[in-house]
């Protein structure tokens, strides 16, 4: 079993260091946070309707559900991306555009209660996946593969990411995730 400890600033693009930087003062096992991130999540989502799950704080920004959608897609990258270094895969990672994979995601008409089902099905399925990892895996990477992301970093990035999209979810969209 891997152990993740927080990444150093070299393990992942700079891109993400914004996003970690929410997670800087949390002590907690990456593993503990994932999970309680999931149960949150999924307590809150369970107290929405359909018509608060689709509400936009403006017509041009996404709804809850694509908000939703976009977390469950980028869980998936992550945790793909986490796969391909643990696999020791030389080829490069491509990278993606989160609004065309948004626009084409199909969230906004699913009903909630399938993306609910979606997202805590995901969740759990990564969490094993970082969960079997062994720990020499975790802790470097193989200096034969090239790659943007360290195993290590990839759970922490996926926390973080969640994270800050709770976080417009409090600011924006009037809805507390976080406590």
């Amino acid at each position: 079993m891997a152990h993740f400890t927080k990444p150093a600033q070299n393990e992942y693009p700079d891109y993400f260091d914004g996003y970690l930087q929410l997670l800087k003062d949390d002590s907690r096992d990456v593993l503990d946070i994932l999970k309680k991130q999931g149960h949150k999540v999924d307590e809150r989502l369970a107290t929405m309707n359909e018509d608060q799950a689709a509400y936009r704080y403006a017509s041009d920004k996404w709804s809850i559900k694509e908000l939703l959608g976009h977390i469950i897609d980028m869980d998936r990258l992550f945790a793909f991306r986490a796969l391909w270094v643990a696999r020791c895969d030389p080829s490069p990672q491509p990278s993606i555009d989160e609004n065309h994979w948004a626009m084409n995601s199909n969230a906004h008409q699913r009903p909630l209660p399938d993306i609910r089902q979606e997202y805590a099905g995901a969740r759990l399925s990564h969490i094993q996946l970082f969960d079997s990892f062994d720990y020499k895996v975790g802790k470097q990477d193989n200096p034969e593969t090239p790659t943007l992301f360290s195993l290590n970093s990839l759970p922490w990035i996926m926390a973080a990411h969640e994270l800050h999209h709770l976080k417009v979810l409090r600011e924006r969209y009037d809805l507390d995730f976080l406590t």
